[in-house]
């Protein structure tokens, strides 16, 4: 029986010995793996904390003056201070232990390590700039969007359409002035309203009838022009400007019109029967007269109002001395009006950009940016504002009715151009978005409108941001003087003494007139806008500044006269319309990213004046990281990407 145990008695090690190695295998994977897991999560922990001392190493003079967020250190400096701190949180060879016996499962060694900037963030980059001013803007922008910009910016998404009205209108009312003499024709033949002879009369009424084919024949010569204006008219969305439009433009066009004629044709045969058949009748011929039906008609109350408002002529040398302010207004030259800045921004600005990068390169290099030469440049031109203005406002705003909901996708950029970059008025004391005075930093007078506009030389910018906006203010002051009746009244008893001066017709000198007190108020509007005021988008009767008399006070050379009260109504400052401008430009291909590289160009001239060595083409916002990491046999490779 012992024998049999005995012989029996290593069987239980050779069991044991196959149940502990497959133990003893999953024990020392489960320790490998938690030691590589535990190795992956301190490599990830100590990228991550890398990234941010690279991140943390940022511009300060950027950050300072536009408040974007950027790594400009030499790319050699970064790889060195960065794998020098990496190494230090990777390799555990000279961590101290608290006993001998305890010995570190998680040991990690550097293999290998490398940084370097993505060259696809640099700022001249549009897109990589686009997106740091969004983030730079998201937290301060919506609130002044909602109050301000997107009210103001509804009234302009026709603006394009009511350039055309515009545009057509003038040239349908400069057309109509060669139907002048036909329609003093026509009006010369009706009868004096004190004349009670009834042959008289029904002889007057005779002759305007028969004189009314020839005011046809005049008009149908313009038929043209004046379906232009319906057509520009009705492709406007229904509301208040659409109803001002038809009642002015609409009004005339009907009246003057085939079926205008053929209503004061009817009447006048009508009037003419009536007389026929009281001729040789005794009394009542007076009222007989008085109530005859073409007192009523539209056409012959136009010519009456037009050319027999006698009452109220002014004296000929108060109408040749308005006439000669009407032809100094004429040439008025707006530059004037902001002749302060001219000096100052008559540079280029490509050159000092030019300059302050080779400065990085090469040192000073004293690349002169003198004034330019030529005389006959933008600032010299006279405005035109039919051929060039008018036709840039057209231009500018076309795209802007179809996407004026999309306020948010290009305000953005639109409050940062306009509230963190200079403009030609921009004072001193004035303040940014980060609370900074103008007058405690470096910066460029003109330097919103070169992003807007992209002229090379700072002054043409100027230039076309005034006339545009003259043009605007043109535009909106034109509607209303042409639908008040109280100047159309003044204008008419103006014009009908012109006309027996200049040889003109009556009609071509009141819409001169008219357009020219428009651009006297316009002017009066520059000047204010221009000194940083705020002027109403529409104006009405109390806000509109010129009188009749006061025209020529708009002519002197420093504009004095001071702009009404604007409570109570939308109006908008210069740098209201540089916002509008830049967010209609946006809409436009290509000219966003134009935008965001002439920022950076800014950006590189005023950043160089605090850095000399400043170089924006080397302003990162990402950074990328290479890292190998060993851990027992094993290696941990990790590419990462971090950036603002």
């Amino acid at each position: 029986m012992w024998s049999f145990f005995e012989r029996t008695k290593g069987s239980i090690s050779v069991f044991l010995i196959l149940v502990l190695m497959p133990m003893y295998t999953c024990v020392y994977l489960a320790v490998d793996t938690a030691r590589y897991t535990a190795a992956e999560t301190k490599v990830n922990g100590a990228m991550k904390l890398t990234a941010n001392a690279a991140l943390a190493d940022y511009d300060e003079n950027l950050k300072k003056l536009y408040g974007i967020f950027a790594m400009s250190q030499d790319e050699e400096s970064l790889i060195a201070e960065l794998s020098s701190y990496f190494s230090n949180m990777i390799d555990t060879s000279e961590v101290p232990f608290i006993s001998d016996s305890f010995e570190n499962v998680v040991y990690t060694e550097p293999a290998e390590f490398s940084a370097g900037y993505m060259p696809e963030s640099s700022l001249v980059n549009a897109n990589i700039l686009e997106n740091e001013i969004r983030s730079f803007m998201k937290y301060r922008a919506p609130l002044k969007i909602a109050a301000e910009t997107a009210q103001k910016l509804d009234a302009f998404t026709q603006m394009s359409e009511l350039a055309a009205v515009f545009k057509y209108g003038t040239e349908y009312k400069e057309a109509l002035s060669a139907a002048d003499g036909a329609l003093i024709a026509v009006f010369d033949c009706f009868p004096e309203n004190s004349e009670t002879n009834v042959e008289t009369v029904k002889s007057s009424l005779t002759d305007a009838l028969s004189a009314l084919p020839k005011l046809e024949e005049q008009l149908s010569e313009i038929s043209d022009e004046s379906e232009a204006v319906s057509k520009s008219i009705s492709g406007l969305d229904e509301g208040e400007t659409k109803v001002l439009l038809q009642s002015e433009y609409g009004y005339l066009i009907n009246l003057l019109s085939a079926k205008g004629i053929e209503m004061l044709a009817a009447a006048l045969k009508d009037d003419i029967q009536k007389l026929e058949t009281a001729s040789g009748i005794d009394g009542g011929a007076e009222e007989l007269i008085s109530n005859l039906s073409y007192f009523g008609n539209d056409l012959y109350k136009f010519l009456s109002n037009t050319y027999g408002n006698t009452e109220n002529l002014v004296s000929k040398d108060s109408a040749e001395n308005l006439n000669s302010n009407l032809e100094r207004i004429a040439s008025t030259d707006l530059s004037g009006l902001y002749a302060i800045c001219n000096e100052q921004c008559n540079y280029e600005v490509s050159g000092l950009i030019q300059h302050s990068v080779w400065q990085v390169l090469y040192g000073d290099t004293g690349i002169p940016t003198e004034p330019k030469e030529d005389e006959t440049s933008q600032n010299a031109e006279s405005f035109d504002f039919y051929s060039d203005n008018f036709a840039s406002l057209e231009s500018l705003f076309a795209e802007l009715s179809d996407k004026s909901k999309k306020l948010t996708q290009n305000a953005y950029e639109s409050e940062y151009f306009t509230e963190m970059f200079a403009r030609f008025n921009t004072a001193d004391t004035e303040k940014n978005l980060l609370g900074i005075q103008y007058g405690n930093r470096n910066y460029l007078l003109g330097e919103a409108e070169y992003i807007i506009f992209g002229e090379d030389w700072m002054a043409d910018n100027i230039t076309r941001s005034v006339n545009t906006i003259f043009a605007i203010r043109l535009l909106f002051n034109s509607f209303f003087a042409f639908s008040n009746t109280e100047m159309q009244k003044a204008a008419n008893a103006v014009a009908s003494t012109l006309s027996g001066i200049n040889g003109l017709g009556v009609l071509l000198n009141k819409n001169l007139l008219l357009l020219t007190w428009s651009m006297a108020e316009s002017v009066t509007d520059i000047s204010a806008l221009c000194k940083g005021k705020s002027v109403p988008i529409y104006k009405n009767s109390e806000t509109w500044n010129l009188d009749i008399g006061s025209i020529s006070n708009a002519l002197s050379e420093t504009v004095t006269h001071d702009n009404k009260e604007t409570k109570n109504t939308l109006s908008m400052t210069y740098k209201d319309y540089l916002k509008l401008f830049a967010i209609a430009k946006m809409y436009k291909s290509g000219e966003k990213e134009k935008m965001m590289k002439r920022a950076a160009g800014v950006m590189q001239i005023n950043c160089a004046q605090e850095d000399a060595i400043f170089d924006i083409s080397r302003c990162y916002t990402k950074v990328q990281l290479n890292s190998s990491v060993r851990v027992g046999l094993h290696e941990i490779d990790k590419t990462e990407v971090y950036g603002y």
